[in-house]
């Protein structure tokens, strides 16, 4: 899945505009360079207050599309995982 795709499918699952999951996301992969131990789902209020203040959006929709990408990171590595226990590509 690429970013594109990503952000669609957060769009999607969020009921959020594109371009207010891109702009989450965009604060997230600098929060990540960072803090990259603080860059999970254990701290995501922290995430969503410090990203919300750098994009001017409402902590409650950050923490939302942040929730949405951690389920989306959990269910594509869930998936790699089945199919790579059944020796698939």
């Amino acid at each position: 899945m690429n970013h594109q795709q990503t952000i669609k499918a957060l769009a999607q699952r969020s009921g959020e505009q594109l371009e207010t999951c891109e702009a989450v996301m965009n604060a997230y992969e600098k929060y990540a360079e960072k803090h990259l131990k603080k860059a999970r789902r254990n701290n995501l209020d922290e995430m969503a207050a410090t990203i919300a203040w750098e994009t001017g959006l409402d902590s409650r929709i950050c923490r939302n599309i942040l929730t949405q990408f951690f389920d989306l990171l959990a269910e594509r590595v869930a998936r790699m995982s089945l199919v790579n226990r059944l020796g698939g590509k």
